[in-house]
């Protein structure tokens, strides 16, 4: 079973955060570009079991699992595949009765350090550090940033946003005002 294991740390200085990425000579493996997803659920039964499907950029469907509960990471079963055709992919959803819950809206650049990424997230919310790998890698990077685990947030972005837009009043996905 693949698992995901990951955490996001707000930051407040990207640019400060992106330097030291470089300067522990971490590789670019994407340029910034705007990342657009779209979770689906059934009659609320995904999110009530702590699990989610998603559809990235109109290529990548995800099934993500319910995360372990008591870690200060995010550790769940994650199944990623690639698709060519997302329109068709959203028609077949919904003939299961799947139908879009959420967008949301960020910018990523990605980088690779020792088979850890690290990602640079600008979303409507502020800026997030994200980093993936395995738990032992996900440290040593959090570290290598002048992190530690009281820093981490174990919260999906969907989570983050519904939080961030009850304090602020604001409607709608999480997505960057035109």
């Amino acid at each position: 079973m693949p698992t995901e294991t990951e955490v996001k740390i707000k930051i407040n200085n990207l640019d400060a955060v992106k330097a030291k990425v470089i300067e522990m000579r971490a590789e670019l493996f994407k340029k910034r570009a705007l990342q657009i997803d779209y979770a689906y659920d059934n009659k609320g039964r995904l999110r009530k079991n702590g699990e989610c499907l998603r559809i990235r950029d109109n290529a990548i469907l995800t099934y993500k699992g319910p995360k372990q509960k008591g870690s200060k990471m995010k550790i769940r079963e994650e199944i990623e595949v690639m698709v060519d055709n997302g329109k068709y992919l959203e028609q077949i959803l919904a003939k299961l009765g799947y139908f879009p819950t959420q967008r949301k809206e960020k910018y990523r650049e990605s980088y690779i350090f020792h088979l850890t990424q690290i990602c640079l997230d600008e979303t409507p919310m502020g800026s997030f550090l994200e980093i993936e790998g395995s738990k032992d890698g996900v440290l040593d990077v959090a570290k290598r940033l002048g992190f530690t685990e009281k820093n981490f947030n174990n919260q999906s972005y969907g989570t983050l946003w519904e939080e961030y837009a009850e304090k602020h009043k604001i409607k709608g996905d999480m997505v960057f005002s035109k």
